[in-house]
Parts: structure tokens; C-alpha cells; sequence
């Protein structure tokens, strides 16, 4: 695959988690942080897959290089 493929999907992560962050915080502020705290999950989800996909297109690059 292309890398410009894998840095547009990279970037997706990222906008993704932010967004959840910015509604996870939302909702922490409307509900309370025990009801709220449930919402932090997604975000959560998203920086890692974010964390994960930047260290494999780091990686591929690394490997095409060679």
C-alpha cells in the first residue's frame, strides 16, 4: 500500500480520538465524572490505534528504505 494511504489513515486516528476527547469531556461536564467516566474509553481506543498505526508506517518506511 501506499504510504500517503497509511499517513491519511494515521491522521484519521488522530481527529477521530480528538473528537471523542472533546465529547467524553463534554459529557464528563453535563453528567459528572462517575457517570461521565465511561466516555473516556473511545478516545482512548482511538490514540492507541493512532500510537499503533504511526509506529507501523514508521516501521514500512524503515523497511522500504533498506
Amino acid at each position: 500500500m501506499n504510504s500517503k494511504l497509511f499517513r491519511y489513515v494515521e491522521i484519521a486516528w488522530l481527529v477521530i480520538g480528538v473528537i471523542a476527547l472533546g465529547v467524553a469531556l463534554y459529557e464528563i461536564n453535563t453528567l459528572g465524572f462517575d457517570q461521565g467516566k465511561v466516555y473516556l474509553l473511545l478516545p482512548a481506543i482511538a490514540f492507541v490505534w493512532f500510537g499503533f498505526r504511526r509506529a507501523m508506517r514508521k516501521r514500512m518506511e524503515r523497511n522500504m528504505g533498506e
